[in-house]
């Protein structure tokens, strides 16, 4: 693949941001996001994400680090500075010490730390690049993704399949989504064992505990992915069986 980085190019990006009050950084990755944007072999339109850590002055004029990702709604082809919204990053980091972060406490907390209350919602994957120096400075670095058997679109769409009687559509698309991720930062971030675990048919409050197995049957092939070592799979799919064809 050809490179279209352009010196000039960035430096036309840098003086012209410059002139609005946004900072060298923020001004280059408006420029590499638009070129990876731009091209749909890389990105479908709406898609992609991409991120840059700096420094920002808060309301206060205190320096504060930050994390600046694509927000919710913008397109990485023809975004703005708006567009990677601001979110202080030492909170961010702090999470790690939880036990368990709910989907709605996620959103939430990084909504509460946007250095701009009328920015859009950060990505979803905002976490996931704040913490990505610290599992490249780890001796084994793992990220287990949890997916679902209602990711299969295959079984769905057969009549004979197990999951074939749900109706929904957000769950299995956000689950199909899921897998997506793990190959795609699999293969971007090689030195990381990165895999996608379906935990089973498991007894939780979402299907109202209907489910046939325990949780703490369910958190097995999470925890076994979570201790892979150097020389274990990445880029895969599993249950408790073993791999799983996507």
């Amino acid at each position: 693949m050809k490179s279209r980085w352009s010196d000039a190019d960035v430096a036309a990006f840098i003086k012209s941001y410059a002139a609005k009050g946004v900072s060298e950084d923020l001004a280059e990755r408006v420029y590499t996001t638009r070129l990876l944007g731009s091209d749909p072999k890389l990105v479908l339109h709406g898609g992609g994400n991409t991120s840059v850590k700096t420094h920002m002055t808060d309301l206060l004029g205190d320096t504060v680090e930050v994390i600046c990702i694509k927000g919710s709604g913008w397109d990485m082809g023809n975004i703005e500075p708006q567009g990677l919204p601001a979110v202080r990053l030492a909170p961010l980091r702090r999470l790690r010490a939880l036990d368990k972060l709910s989907d709605e406490d996620m959103v939430n907390f990084q909504r509460i730390n946007l250095l701009d209350s009328n920015a859009p919602n950060p990505s979803v994957e905002t976490l996931l690049h704040a913490f990505l120096p610290l599992l490249q400075h780890s001796a084994a670095p793992v990220v287990v993704n949890l997916s679902s058997g209602l990711s299969k679109t295959a079984d769905l769409a057969d009549p004979g399949g197990p999951v074939h009687f749900y109706p929904g559509v957000a769950y299995p698309a956000s689950k199909t989504a899921v897998n997506t991720v793990t190959v795609q930062y699999a293969k971007a971030f090689p030195g990381i064992k990165i895999n996608a675990v379906d935990p089973g048919y498991t007894a939780t409050d979402l299907n109202g505990g209907t489910g046939t197995q325990t949780a703490a049957e369910g958190a097995a092939i999470i925890v076994k992915m979570a201790q892979a070592g150097p020389d274990g799979p990445t880029g895969g799919y599993f249950d408790a069986n073993g791999p799983v064809v996507w």
